[in-house]
């Protein structure tokens, strides 16, 4: 699968956005790397915290949280970093296929009275910078309630479609089923291969997965891995000289006792039988016979 994303303009619609709200907004991948961010600098509170190994540790992690909280809820997410300011995250989506998130925050949440810069400085004292510069880098952040942060959302999201629609963001990928179906015939021998590994592959979500599943294949995700696996245990049985164990372990199997019982199921025999019953000798396998004496 290939997202094609337009820099250019996404940076453009950022700097729209950014006119009209005055905040600081991201635009990430669907693999969660920052991709844009208008104003290309942060603001100057957020630039000392990451300015620290240990603060942009902390804004990494925190950022990372409220993205995969947004990709799994398929939600707009809004939570506190670590030092109390209030991140928002909203998903774009197109057929249940995660495409990216448009974030924003780097502002003073109005109606939260319970997080003073005294307590902000308790939590980022450890990282060694000066309260005072700190304290009016934090009186320049924008302030906003409740009321006009759910209309940034709002705009936002209107945005978000828009752009889906304009194609800034497009999905190139006509044959999602065979890239999927491709993907599992390479990675076979990983135990881990599973719907769960392959939606994280994919960006793409569970129920979209089975539907893209059912629709070309007529299986669920698990009964196709589990047929391509036993179709590459038969040929193994066939071609190679393996014992059942490892042939079991280069398919993804861990367990023989369990690739014997899939087998079984799928081709009737287990595959000690199967080998016995379909394997052919090539004649420089066969035995040297002693030559029958007159």
């Amino acid at each position: 699968m290939k997202i094609n994303y337009d820099i250019e303009r996404i940076d453009k619609l950022l700097h729209d956005l950014h006119i009209l709200t005055g905040l600081t907004l991201g635009f990430w991948d669907s693999n969660m790397e920052l991709t844009v961010v208008y104003p290309h600098e942060l603001s100057n509170f957020c630039r000392q915290i990451r300015g620290t190994a240990e603060g942009l540790k902390r804004c990494l992690a925190c950022d990372h949280i409220i993205l995969r909280h947004c990709a799994i809820t398929n939600t707009v997410c809004t939570r506190d970093c670590h030092v109390g300011l209030p991140d928002s995250a909203l998903p774009l989506y197109y057929n249940e296929l995660l495409l990216g998130f448009i974030t924003f925050g780097q502002l003073i949440n109005l109606d939260k009275k319970t997080i003073p810069f005294e307590e902000i400085w308790a939590r980022v004292s450890d990282l060694g910078l000066p309260y005072d510069s700190l304290y009016q880098s934090y009186k320049e952040l924008p302030e906003y309630d409740a009321e006009r942060l759910d209309a940034v959302v709002t705009i936002v999201s209107a945005c978000i479609q828009q752009a889906i629609i304009t194609k800034i963001v497009a999905v190139k990928n006509e044959k999602l089923h065979e890239n999927i179906s491709e993907y599992i015939t390479r990675n076979l021998s990983d135990p881990d291969l599973s719907y769960q590994s392959l939606t994280k592959e994919f960006h793409i979500s569970k129920s979209a997965l089975y539907n893209l599943f059912n629709q070309h294949f007529g299986i669920s995700p698990h009964a196709y891995i589990e047929a391509k696996r036993i179709k590459l245990g038969s040929e193994l049985l066939l071609n190679t000289e393996k014992s059942i164990l490892e042939i079991a372990m280069d398919v993804g199997i861990n367990d023989q006792n369990y690739f014997s019982r899939c087998f079984k199921k799928h081709l009737s025999l287990s595959p000690t039988q199967y080998r016995n019953t379909f394997k052919i000798v090539r004649p420089d396998q066969k035995k040297e016979t002693s030559p029958k004496s007159d």
